[in-house]
């Protein structure tokens, strides 16, 4: 009996490996997925798309570029899915003090940064219990991913074709088979790795500058409507009807990946500093270890004949993706070569 021959296995369904098989897919690439599914760091971000970040409201790098190319994959998965989840929304962000008003009348003023700069935003506009102690101004094109609904959407459609394993992938068990790679009689011409985090663990990507952090978040019960991104300190996002995303609480040092008293306490204080009237009830605690890269550029390329990684979107990653997933799949499919700044050949230390 004939095995199938798959162009191309990819292993983790985050939203790397999601994007990255709807452009294989597109590019005419028979593609199969190792997910055993769970929480990851994909599923429970809150998705922003903002052109200015920092203390220094510094245009995002390649913003123009990635905000097209995700305004163009995004809403076309949308219909394919028949599922909502990208939608526009302004950044209120506070400038808590003289030194950023200054730099953002500073910043607001040059040209490039014209598209995303709006100006105070007024009381009638801000959330009901938003302290006002500070002035908020608008960001423009600001845009947010639910990337939760995204990935089970998706995750529906690759069981429907029978393009995914669910299983807990094994590094062991990957073996050369002539010009194939064999995984547990599966054949894959090529191999793509977008495990995020577990990358630190695969034997193939030693040596890449993964820099691994956790974020901590929560979902509270939605004291007002909010139809914007709101910024001080922390993030709170609107998300199911009637709850909003709150996040989020970030740690270098750790010693696991579930949620703590101190990252929840931390964004709890943070949100009550922003918002008066009665505590939200929290309705569920998050925590996922994020595949943070050194330099906070993506990783892409060649890691072995027929082995290659797509991963360290980090934070990003709503706006990263789209754009860097057509970019490889250009590189594989013509030899365009990979943007230096992301090449895993000039990046790898062994």
């Amino acid at each position: 009996m004939k095995k199938e021959i798959w162009d191309f296995g990819i292993v983790g369904q985050g939203l790397a490996g999601t994007v990255l098989h709807a452009y294989l897919e597109r590019a005419g690439y028979r593609t199969c997925v190792w997910d055993p599914g769970g929480v990851s760091c994909s599923a429970i971000s809150s998705g922003i798309l903002n052109p200015l970040t920092g203390r220094k409201y510094v245009k995002s790098w390649l913003f123009d570029d990635l905000l097209a190319e995700a305004k163009s994959f995004y809403p076309r998965m949308e219909r394919e899915l028949a599922t909502r989840f990208f939608y526009e929304r302004p950044i209120f962000r506070a400038l808590p003090d003289r030194r950023a008003e200054n730099e953002w009348d500073y910043r607001s003023s040059l040209p490039d940064y014209l598209p995303y700069a709006g100006g105070e935003v007024s009381k009638d506009m801000m959330p009901d219990g938003l302290r006002s102690s500070v002035p908020y101004i608008s960001i423009l094109q600001g845009h947010q991913l639910r990337i939760n609904r995204l990935l089970e959407a998706y995750r529906k459609d690759l069981r429907g074709k029978h393009a995914i394993f669910t299983e807990k992938w094994n590094y062991d068990a990957l073996k050369k088979d002539g010009e194939y790679w064999n995984y547990k009689g599966v054949l894959c011409r090529r191999i793509v790795f977008c495990e995020g985090a577990a990358a630190l663990k695969n034997p193939f990507l030693k040596g890449l500058p993964f820099n691994l952090s956790k974020g901590e978040a929560m979902v509270v019960r939605a004291p007002a409507e909010l139809s914007a991104v709101v910024k001080r300190r922390i993030f709170s996002v609107p998300w199911e009807k009637g709850q909003w995303w709150l996040g989020a609480a970030n740690f270098w040092n750790y010693d696991h990946g579930q949620p703590t008293d101190l990252g929840q306490e931390r964004i709890m204080s943070a949100y009550q500093q922003m918002y008066s009237g009665a505590v939200a009830p929290v309705i569920e605690n998050y925590a996922a270890i994020k595949p943070t890269v050194r330099d906070r550029k993506p990783l892409l390329g060649q890691v072995e004949p027929g082995l290659f990684v797509f991963n360290g979107m980090g934070t990003k990653g709503a706006s990263l993706t789209p754009y860097f997933a057509r970019h490889f799949v250009s590189h594989l499919r013509t030899g365009e070569p990979l943007r230096g700044e992301v090449d895993v050949k000039s990046r790898m230390h062994r």
